[in-house]
């Protein structure tokens, strides 16, 4: 989060992808319950990024859905 604060985001985006990467060699799925990590996979091909579950886009659905 410092790096992101401090306005690194590539730099965030590329050590978090990195580890991610590694959890999903050695696991099915990944739940990301960090929504700023979701960052982090948009750079994946589809078929890996298929395998990290985040938060991000449903949960902006169902705040949608509260709204209107």
């Amino acid at each position: 989060m410092r790096l992101l604060s401090q306005g690194k985001g590539e730099e965030y985006d590329r050590i978090v992808g990195e580890r991610l990467r590694s959890l999903g060699e050695r696991n099915e799925v990944v739940v990301l319950a960090q929504a700023s990590m979701a960052r982090a996979v948009e750079g994946f091909e589809r078929e890996e990024r298929k395998r990290f579950l985040t938060s991000p886009d449903s949960g902006v659905r169902a705040l949608g859905e509260l709204f209107v």
